[in-house]
Parts: structure tokens; C-alpha cells; sequence
């Protein structure tokens, strides 16, 4: 059984969109091909180097290792593990470097650290954790926030995130690190070094003295075509000028003995030549008996919109303060709802939803999307994370924040007049499926957005209309027979309404006709959510 085994792996990147120009007849543009029929096999114990140019697609085969992408064909896998159907015990197989310097500006170097174990399934792993930054230099840097690092303590946080679950394999970025570009959090170097137990890390990007190493040219060999070591440059030139032809290549580096590979013609396979002494070495086993990662992502979102509460909480909190003084000062006395409803009583569950709605929504969102931007959502996607455990997590965390601004709003709405709650099963139901439902709209629009004015355009046409029209600050029944037709339509009125209901025990409509249209779209919003991130949309591809 091989470390790392990859079968007749190919990979074709589809286009996104479909242009104008498909929807009247004619053909798509052609995929992207960034490997054909790609086969490779590194024994236990064994250090290889993948080398290549730009565009030879070394990112491509080693994110498909590690779970960043799908292959379009073949076979991949890691210890034995298949990297799909077993894809938990292979990513603890592996631990993975970035090549640019990622991270996440809320946390500490401890917190890091912390988070990447607990992503593993190991949430008392201090001792360990404690050992990585004796041995990386960084234990007087553990409780200092990431952003105060400098570019060289970074790179060495970056190491021992890809060391805290213990890895029987380590993989180490690559060498080229671009300066001035944006994120490419993408792993193109493997190193498979166990020894007594324990993963061994080189930080240098030099080949150990035993080993290979490989140069990756193109996607694809070129029949009958060998290289001579030390024309890395003149055969990719060939490659280029010969447009379709693609090859592959490796040589020992001088006075280092290993495993020497030859292209096999035709194909875009590495086969070994010599030397097997290296692959006598036994290789550790992944540990097996790490628990769920979803406990830590749940803290860690958690955590996030904690650590800048007065953001996230008591910025809502004094917006709603804010509408409450107005309406309650032009319209109290002048307007009666429900009968005997004073209006700033009728007001305050609108205001409380109204903000439980657009933080529950907020949440999500903006995680995904700075996580996108910074480039440290690769650390939630390298750990076996199942997509019904991301998809959990974030939901409840989008829920916990929506209902603790809600409950401040209401604490502060006190003040102005007392407002108990009739029926608090209907209050908390509603308000937990609001949170929920709009949690997972963050969701969707922070897998779908691609920068920040995208997300903005969803919130701002979207959301906010969708919030402001139904019913926050009136009663439909005050509307035209049309427009009370119209908010009929609009599923956050019915959230709203059955709220409402829970504090006066009077609704526009019946609270269990709104329980079933919110339960009803919870559900079917849930199930799209999960088919995304089931597919990996705009994540693994």
C-alpha cells in the first residue's frame, strides 16, 4: 500500500455561467482540461518534490489530495484511504501548508491552534499544542493575535496548524511563493517523513538526501520524449511550443540517492526505477478515534461575533433603540392596533424580529465571505468536516446570535413600556425559525457571493425589502386589498405575525397557517443549502 496513490486522475474545469450567446443555440466554450490521465505513486517513508511551471497543474493534483477539488476521473488516495469515499480518515492523513500566509484576524496563535485540532476532532490536545510552539519558536507569541505576527511567525503558525492532528504525512507548500497577488491557499509539495511516531517537518523547501523529485512540465506526456536533468525551462518550452503535448519528468537531485522516475510514453504517469529502501519504512496510521469537528466550528463561529460584540450586538441593539424613539414619538396616542394595542407595544416584536432577521442573515454571510476573501476558509475545508456538520454549525450559530440581539432589544424596548409575553412556546418557535430560515439564506449568499458587493446587492435588495414590507411597523390589515395579497407572498411576514402572536395572542393570520408556511421554507431552504455545500459549490472546485 502505497502513501499516495493516484490512478488515471483527470480534471476538466467547466465553465460557470452559460453566456448569452448559449441561450441562442450556440455551443458553450470548452472546459478547462488541468490534468489528463495523471498516475502517481509515493511509497511510506519517502520524500518527493513536485516541480513544474505555472499552469502545469501541480495545485490541481495535489488540492484533488487533499480535498480541495474533485478529479473529473480516476482514482485518488491517501494511506490507502480513498480521498472521496473515506475522506475523513485520509484528510487526517495529511497536513497541509498553504502557500500564501492565510489566517484568521479574530483569534490568537493558541486560539489558532486550538480551533485547527478541535476541526480534527481533538479538543484536549494542549499538551501537544504546546510542544509545536516550544518546538517553532513560538510559545512567548501564543496569546498574541494574528494580525500582530510577522510575516516569518505566521509562516510558522501555518506549519503548526498542519501539525496540531498529529498527521502521519505532512505536506509543505511550495517554494515559488508569489509576492504581491491575492490568496491562492493551494498546497503543491509533498513530504512524507514518520519517525518514531511523530511527523517530521523540514522548513526549508530543499529535497532531503533521500528522495525524488519530479518535474511536473504539462498536463499530459509527450510520446517517446525524454529530458535531460537541468532543462527544467527548455522543456517546458518545448511543451508550450507544441501546443497540445504534455510530459512528465523526474531526476535525482545531485549526489541525493532515492527513487529516480521515468515517464512512461504516452501517459502522464511516474514510474519508479530504483531503490525501495525508503519504502521499507512503516508509515503511521491516521488516528481513528477523534471525535466530530462540528463542537468546534459551532465555537469558533461563536466566537467570532463574540469578540467584536459591540459590532455585531450593540450596534443592532441602538439602531432599534433608535426607530423605537421616532415611531413611538409621532405615532403613540395617534394610532391603535389589534383594538386595544397600544403602538409602540404593537412596534417593539416588529423591531425585535426585524433585528433578529437581519443579524441571523448577517452572520453566515460575512464569515464566508471574509473567510473567502483573507484566504483561511482552506482551514475549514482541509479537516474531515462533513457538509451537513458545516452546514449545522453555521445555521446555529446564525440562530444563537440572531436570538441574543433580539433578546437585548427587547430588554432595552423595557424601558419604554412593559411587554411580557402570552404565550413564550409561540415567541421562542417563531424566533428560532426566523433566525433559522435567514441563517440559511446567509449561507446561500455567502457561497454564492464572490466579493462584497455582491453580498451587499443580496442584503440590499433582498433582504431588507423583504423585511421592511412586511409588516414591521404596520398591520397588513391596514393595507389595500392588493397589497395585503402581495404580503401573502412574502414568507417573513408570517414570522413576524406568528412573533407577534406569541406577545398579544392576536395575528393577522392563524399562527399555525404561519408555523406551517415558515416550517415549510426552513425546509425546503435547508435542503438547497445542503445540496451546495454537498457538491462543493464555489468551495472544492
Amino acid at each position: 500500500m502505497s502513501a499516495v496513490s493516484l490512478e488515471h486522475v483527470s480534471k476538466i474545469y467547466q465553465p460557470r455561467r452559460r453566456g448569452w450567446k448559449q441561450l441562442f443555440g450556440q455551443p458553450a466554450a470548452p472546459g478547462f482540461q488541468a490534468l489528463n490521465d495523471v498516475s502517481l505513486q509515493i511509497e511510506h517513508g519517502e520524500f518527493f518534490g513536485l516541480l513544474g511551471p505555472n499552469g502545469a497543474g501541480k495545485t490541481t493534483l495535489i488540492s484533488i489530495l487533499a480535498g480541495l477539488a474533485h478529479a473529473t476521473t480516476g482514482r485518488a488516495s491517501v494511506c490507502g484511504y480513498d480521498v472521496v469515499a473515506d475522506y475523513k480518515t485520509a484528510r487526517r492523513a495529511l497536513g497541509v501548508v498553504p502557500q500564501e500566509l492565510v489566517y484568521d484576524p479574530f483569534f490568537t496563535v493558541r486560539e489558532t491552534l486550538r480551533i485547527q485540532s478541535g476541526y480534527f476532532g481533538l479538543r484536549r490536545n494542549d499538551d501537544w499544542i504546546d510542544e509545536i510552539l516550544f518546538n517553532l519558536g513560538l510559545a512567548d507569541k501564543a496569546d498574541t493575535n494574528m494580525r500582530a505576527l510577522s510575516d516569518g511567525m505566521k509562516r510558522r503558525v501555518l506549519v503548526a496548524q498542519a501539525l496540531v492532528h498529529r498527521p502521519p504525512g505532512h505536506r509543505a507548500g511550495r517554494a515559488d511563493r508569489r509576492r504581491g497577488r491575492g490568496p491562492a491557499p493551494h498546497p503543491v509539495g509533498v513530504h512524507f517523513a514518520p519517525e518514531q511516531g511523530r511527523p517530521h517537518h523540514h522548513a526549508d523547501h530543499a529535497l532531503p538526501r533521500r528522495g525524488r523529485s519530479a518535474l511536473y512540465a504539462h498536463r499530459h506526456a509527450q510520446r517517446g520524449t525524454h529530458c535531460r536533468p537541468g532543462h527544467h525551462a527548455g522543456a517546458a518550452g518545448a511543451g508550450r511550443r507544441r501546443g497540445s503535448r504534455r510530459r512528465v519528468r523526474a531526476h535525482h537531485a545531485p549526489g541525493r540517492p532515492g527513487r529516480a522516475a521515468r515517464p512512461e510514453p504516452g501517459r502522464g504517469r511516474i514510474v519508479s526505477q530504483s531503490d525501495t529502501s525508503a519504502a521499507s519504512r512503516p508509515l503511521v496510521q491516521p488516528r481513528l478515534d477523534a471525535g466530530s469537528g462540528f463542537p468546534t466550528l459551532l465555537r469558533k463561529e461563536l466566537l467570532r461575533f463574540w469578540k467584536v460584540s459591540f459590532q455585531t450586538i450593540a450596534a443592532p441593539v441602538i439602531t432599534a433603540l433608535l426607530y423605537l424613539l421616532v415611531f413611538a414619538h409621532v405615532l403613540e396616542g395617534r394610532l391603535v392596533v389589534y383594538g386595544s394595542v397600544p403602538y409602540t407595544a404593537f412596534l417593539i416584536p416588529g423591531l425585535m424580529m426585524m433585528s433578529m432577521l437581519q443579524n441571523a442573515f448577517a452572520n453566515p454571510s460575512s464569515s464566508l465571505i471574509q473567510s473567502r476573501a483573507t484566504g483561511n476558509l482552506v482551514f475549514m475545508l482541509l479537516p474531515p468536516l462533513s457538509h451537513r456538520e458545516i452546514f449545522a454549525a453555521y445555521v446555529l450559530a446564525a440562530v444563537v446570535r440572531g436570538m441574543a440581539v433580539g433578546l437585548c432589544v427587547w430588554i432595552v424596548a423595557l424601558f419604554f413600556i412593559p411587554l411580557p409575553p402570552q404565550n413564550l412556546a409561540w415567541v421562542l418557535l417563531f424566533a428560532m425559525l426566523a433566525c433559522g430560515i435567514m441563517g440559511v439564506l446567509g449561507l446561500i449568499a455567502g457561497l454564492w457571493s464572490e466579493k462584497f458587493d455582491q453580498l451587499a446587492a443580496f442584503q440590499n435588495f433582498l433582504i431588507m425589502p423583504a423585511t421592511f414590507l412586511s409588516g414591521v411597523f404596520y398591520s397588513i390589515h391596514t393595507l389595500p386589498p392588493f397589497w395585503q395579497a402581495v404580503s401573502h407572498w412574502n414568507p417573513i411576514f408570517y414570522t413576524i405575525d406568528g412573533f407577534r402572536y406569541g406577545f398579544f395572542s392576536v395575528s393577522d393570520v392563524s399562527p399555525w397557517h404561519s408555523l406551517a408556511v415558515v416550517a415549510g421554507v426552513f425546509v425546503v431552504l435547508s435542503l438547497y443549502a445542503l445540496r451546495l455545500l454537498g457538491s462543493g459549490y464555489k468551495l472544492r472546485n
